[in-house]
């Protein structure tokens, strides 16, 4: 098994391979003292610290004698498959309830791989949430510390998408940077019709209109009569002053490098609509299949997936609510 157990943060690693026997982090402190007089909701509880190449998991469980508590500190490699073995290694020893920051995609795999088992709740907090209530930073204290508030109920998890919404997501936000992306492009057609004296953004509407995008394809085709090219127009645009208009626009110095941008920039702008049109389709399928999910209490349009009840699958989307915790991303 691909795991690191550590006991606390001056241990000696035992080798990226082999495991350490855990040891419990006895305190000794009273139970009034360590959770500032606050109640114990949770009597197992974990807490996860995630990284790119490791997490920390930090587990509370009842000290051996009354009134105390004990914290084991283990790390793992983050392979999906060392993360389904830490789930249920927590589930083995008797864990019910666990907690992570909300750290980006790095988290969604820990996330995931706690999802299939059976745990009572499976929460993602707001980072900057934990780091109101906590004090200095360190791996090894931070899961630990993540695990002593979540114990105690002073932390609020995330609401999660199920998977078909996250999906939906997913395609909606790289729809938008696409779109975006071509809007980078005709602005950079823009400024080499400019550069060539071309003023056709100062008459038509669009440069990337029917009419626009074909008189600058006969300007890239070696057409440089005015004229000639403003005939191309279609619509309203072959009203009278426009085409008097569109026949001094079009005559400049449109050389054979003007051309050659024109012809990337077009090209460009039409991948980019093409993977538009195909990002807005497959954005409606996954809408579609959503919509037929049923609804779970509290969680609105969603169904909470497996491993996440209680209050970490409950809220709304910190989007639509300032000041709530962020979604996974």
């Amino acid at each position: 098994m691909l795991l690191r157990a550590r006991v606390s943060v001056s241990c000696t690693d035992p080798g990226p391979w082999r495991a350490a026997r855990p040891v419990p982090i006895r305190w000794g402190v009273p139970l009034q003292e360590v959770a500032r007089r606050m109640k114990v909701l949770y009597e197992r509880v974990a807490g996860i610290d995630v990284h790119k190449d490791m997490i920390k998991v930090a587990i509370r469980s009842p000290g051996e004698k009354p009134w105390t508590r004990t914290t084991e500190i283990f790390e793992y490699r983050t392979f999906y498959g060392v993360l389904q073995q830490m789930a249920a290694d927590l589930r083995k020893r008797g864990v019910t309830h666990v907690v992570t920051e909300a750290s980006g995609a790095c988290t969604e795999p820990v996330y995931y791989a706690l999802a299939e088992q059976d745990f009572e709740e499976v929460a993602v907090i707001n980072p900057a949430h934990a780091k109101a209530l906590k004090g200095h930073k360190t791996d090894a204290k931070d899961c630990a510390r993540l695990a002593e508030l979540f114990e105690c109920g002073l932390l609020r998890g995330s609401y999660i998408p199920a998977p078909e919404l996250k999906e939906v997501r997913d395609l909606t936000r790289y729809k938008i940077k696409t779109v975006q992306a071509r809007t980078s492009e005709i602005q950079r057609l823009g400024k080499a019709l400019e550069s060539a004296g071309i003023k056709l953004g100062s008459v038509a509407s669009s440069i990337t209109g029917v009419s626009a995008t074909s008189m600058i394809e006969a300007l890239i085709d070696g057409e440089r009569r005015g004229g000639v090219l403003a005939d191309l127009a279609l619509g309203r645009m072959r009203s009278a002053g426009k085409l008097a208009d569109l026949s001094m626009a079009l005559a400049g110095r449109f050389t054979d490098h003007h051309a050659l941008l024109c012809r990337l920039h077009l090209d460009r702008i039409k991948v980019f609509d093409d993977a538009a049109a195909g990002l807005e389709g497959r954005r409606a399928g996954g809408a579609d299949r959503g919509q037929g999910r049923p609804l779970a209490a509290g969680t609105g349009p969603a169904q909470v997936p497996p491993g996440l009840r209680g209050r970490g699958g409950a809220g709304v989307d910190s989007r639509d609510r300032p000041g709530a915790a962020p979604v996974l991303r």
